[in-house]
């Protein structure tokens, strides 16, 4: 369950438009606090490291021009 900080934000498999990868981001004073990264085991049991790699790159940019993180996006691998 989130609290009123906390927001998800979601890449889809393109194939299957299932959700992919996951991540809960805090909104804390000074700026945003990414809490955990979740994988879908629907779609993979194993874990890929470059995806999680790339996704948390992705993040890591957009949080540092400071977009808003609101919407889920679609990532082609």
């Amino acid at each position: 369950m989130l609290n009123g900080n906390e927001y998800v934000v979601t890449v889809k498999d393109n194939k299957t438009d299932e959700a992919y990868l996951s991540v809960i981001v805090e909104n804390v004073s000074g700026g945003k606090m990414v809490k955990s990264i979740v994988q879908n085991s629907k779609v993979s049991t194993e874990v890929n490291e470059d995806h999680v790699k790339n996704y948390w790159l992705l993040l890591m940019g957009q949080l540092l021009m400071n977009y808003q993180l609101s919407k889920i996006w679609q990532v082609r691998y």
